[in-house]
């Protein structure tokens, strides 16, 4: 009994000193090829440019914008019923404003007086018709030079065109021919007081009494060409509310202004990078 326990014993240990070895190199083995397993790359997330802004629906009114410079449309004529025009010595000038009763200047000591008021564009005292021409101060038009774009939209809706405080505009004359510039001189008049001749007027904005109701529209900040070109597509970008990326999509833009464009090809309520569009090279307006 003692010697098959003395002989499993032997065994035993032998066993152990062969298996035992084996183990520990295997475990040394597995560590060590841990330290060469390459680390889990991190997630790299995108983060948008601008801040988000989300898509949304609302009314879009038509309007286009004008500058220009208040100007006459009557002219009066003051004659000169004098003998000898030539003996008038005038104490105004061409391009003068008048009033009526003003002193415009003497024949032979006799005060020549006013019968009319606005602009001198004219002193003809070169015979027995002479006369004053005067550009009148009423009623007054707006002079304005405009693009073929805005000249076809304001000649599509004449009738119902206004300012935003309700203000009626209406076309008094449209010139045949263009300016060296290629645009058209156009005169408009404002149905309100207070405009004087020789002002002007910069970026006024003519609604056109039309437009496109509750369509999906995002801020023009959000749109970008990364090609510059009528015939180039337009995109956006794509992000979560928190500000990452989620794609870059291919729109299509039905209508824009300075502020808001008429965009299909995304969905309400989803939100855009208003930032992108300077990275590319576009204005941030």
């Amino acid at each position: 009994m003692g010697r098959k326990l003395l002989k499993v014993l032997f065994w035993v240990l032998i066993f152990a000193l062969l298996v035992l070895p084996l183990g520990l190199i295997y475990r040394i083995s597995s560590e060590e090829m841990k330290s060469y397993e390459p680390l889990e790359s991190p997630v790299i997330r995108q983060s948008s440019i601008g801040t988000p802004i989300q898509a949304q629906r609302m009314d879009i009114d038509l309007y286009v914008t004008v500058s220009g410079t208040f100007a006459s449309t009557e002219v009066a004529f003051m004659e000169l019923d004098y003998f000898s025009p030539y003996d008038i010595r005038w104490t105004v000038s061409q391009g003068d404003e008048i009033q009526v009763g003003q002193v415009l200047g003497y024949y032979r000591g006799e005060e020549v007086i006013s019968t009319v008021e606005g602009i001198i564009s004219n002193i003809n005292a070169s015979g027995s018709d002479a006369y004053l021409m005067v550009d009148c101060f009423t009623p007054l038009v707006l002079e304005c030079s405009v693009e073929d774009k805005t000249l076809a939209s304001l000649k599509q809706f004449p009738d119902s065109l206004s300012l935003q405080d309700g203000t009626k505009v209406t076309i008094q004359h449209i010139a045949k021919g263009k300016n060296p510039d290629g645009t058209t001189k156009v005169l408009l008049s404002l149905d309100r007081e207070g405009d004087t001749y020789g002002d002007t007027e910069e970026g006024l904005t003519i609604f056109l009494g039309t437009g496109y109701p509750q369509v999906l529209v995002l801020p023009i900040s959000c749109i970008y060409q990364k090609v510059e070109g009528e015939e180039e597509p337009w995109y956006v970008r794509q992000v979560s509310q928190d500000g990452f990326l989620i794609q870059e999509k291919e729109v299509t833009i039905s209508y824009s202004d300075a502020a808001m464009a008429v965009v299909s090809g995304i969905e309400e309520g989803q939100w855009f990078d208003s930032g992108y569009k300077v990275v590319v090279g576009g204005d941030d307006k």
